[in-house]
């Protein structure tokens, strides 16, 4: 059973906000349940956000599995996009629906995923889409991250891709899964003491598919026709090559120098980059945020 707020609820505790806090560019609505609301409650929602006058734009999560539904869930976005969604985070966590099923305990389909992403692509120019993904995960063997990356290059762009390694959190099932089968061993395996960030790094310490897994975090960033993060799309097809594949997890040389240089990178985004960053003004850091997330 979905328990919920009322839709008047809603709106006044963001009209509350929006008083509080005039300064306020846009509500991000982190509740991964929201599009799983009934039509009924969405247009309502809709309907009243347009009549409060609050006027600030929305940003949301959704469920690939409460999107698939093609005549609901486009009359659900179209609802969304007119009350001022701008934004929208579709976790796909794995490509993989074995992973996704076993490991994450999520009980979502390929399929489900891309009719979502369809449904998603007919409102470009006005919604910008983000795809999470988990990468770095010891459960997953070449073929888990194959289908990931192969599902990435299906969705219809534009959209960014949000590529995420993994970290145990201590108490989580999979933590205590990994703690079982001597993944943890001490508590620097759970990865909790790595800057998020730092993509080689994570890559190293699980130790498992570092190529798979340095090709997946090279695909962060916006997706166009042409290309996926940094890489053109034609190269990234050419990567997953079952021949360039197979040597590529044979001999880890180039993998280890690639990644080694994509550490360097990693250490001036965090170190010099950021820090730059946050001390901009607000107004830059806004404009920032809309622009950077736009493929």
């Amino acid at each position: 059973m979905l328990r919920t707020h009322s839709v008047d609820y809603v709106i006044e505790e963001l009209k509350r906000l929006h008083e509080k806090f005039p300064h306020i560019d846009a509500f991000d609505l982190r509740d991964e349940t929201f599009t799983i609301r009934d039509i009924a409650w969405i247009r309502e929602f809709s309907e009243k956000y347009i009549k409060s006058g609050i006027g600030v734009r929305l940003k949301c999560l959704a469920e690939p599995a409460s999107m698939s539904g093609e005549k609901i869930s486009r009359e659900k976005i179209k609802l969304l996009v007119d009350a001022g969604l701008t934004d929208i985070i579709v976790g796909i966590q794995s490509g993989s629906d074995r992973v996704n099923k076993e490991i994450y305990n999520r009980f979502i389909t390929k399929d489900q995923l891309l009719k979502a992403a369809q449904t998603l692509n007919e409102f470009k120019g006005k919604l910008t889409v983000m795809y999470d993904i988990i990468t770095c995960n010891p459960y997953e063997n070449p073929e888990d991250i194959l289908e990931t990356i192969t599902l990435v290059l299906q969705i219809p762009p534009p959209f960014y891709t949000s590529v995420n390694n993994l970290i145990y959190f201590e108490g989580t099932p999979l933590y205590r899964r990994a703690l079982a089968d001597g993944i943890i061993r001490q508590e620097s395996d759970t990865a909790e003491m790595l800057n998020y960030w730092d993509r080689w790094q994570h890559i190293k310490l699980k130790k498992k598919n570092p190529y798979l897994n340095l090709l997946l975090n090279l695909m962060r960033g916006p997706a166009t026709k042409s290309r996926l993060g940094l890489m053109p799309r034609s190269f990234v097809k050419s990567l997953i090559k079952p021949r360039i594949v197979s040597f590529n997890l044979k001999n880890e040389v180039p993998t280890k120098a690639i990644g080694s240089m994509v550490s360097l990178m990693d250490y001036f985004r965090e170190n010099i980059a950021k820090p730059i960053y946050r001390s901009m003004p607000i107004e830059f850091k806004t404009w920032y945020d809309q622009v950077r997330y736009k493929a």
